[in-house]
């Protein structure tokens, strides 16, 4: 099963193209802008176990709080499950994972986001500062799983 939608980003191969495991489920992370409704429209994701096809998480709703634990719970669910998981946006731009760079933090490599992710803990000031998709990254970096930039994915 490929799903082949393109998003207008510089990191659009990001949804083109991806190849999912047929024994498998493949979670999707990412940054989405505006796309979300245009994935659901394939019919080939859903939210939670999947097997042959995608998982991606669906609108949530509550306090900033509220809707990051939920996320949590989702790709928690996702790597308790053994999914493969699969990102969809560039991992060592700044703005995915930073809302406010107020230090001028800057990348260089992953090898820069792992230090990075690994200097503080879920109660910092600097978690808080992390995107959704930056507090995604931050988990599996600290669940050590170790990223594929060939493939775009995670693996445990």
């Amino acid at each position: 099963m490929i799903l082949n939608i393109v998003v207008g980003t510089d990191y659009k191969s990001a949804l083109s193209g991806i190849v999912g495991n047929f024994s498998k489920t493949t979670t999707l992370i990412g940054k989405w802008e505006g796309y979300l409704e245009n994935i659901w429209n394939t019919q080939l994701v859903k939210q939670g176990y999947n097997k042959g096809g995608f998982n991606i998480l669906g609108e949530i709703s509550g306090s900033l709080l509220e809707k990051w634990q939920k996320n949590k719970q989702w790709l928690n669910d996702a790597i308790s499950r053994g999914d493969v998981i699969r990102i969809t946006a560039d991992p060592t731009k700044v703005e995915n994972l930073i809302f406010n760079n107020l230090t001028n933090i800057n990348f260089k490599s992953f090898n820069d986001v792992i230090l990075y992710m690994k200097s503080f803990s879920e109660t910092s000031q600097q978690f808080n500062n992390l995107s959704f998709f930056g507090k995604e990254i931050y988990t599996l970096i600290n669940k050590n799983f170790i990223y594929d930039p060939v493939l775009k994915i995670f693996k445990p």
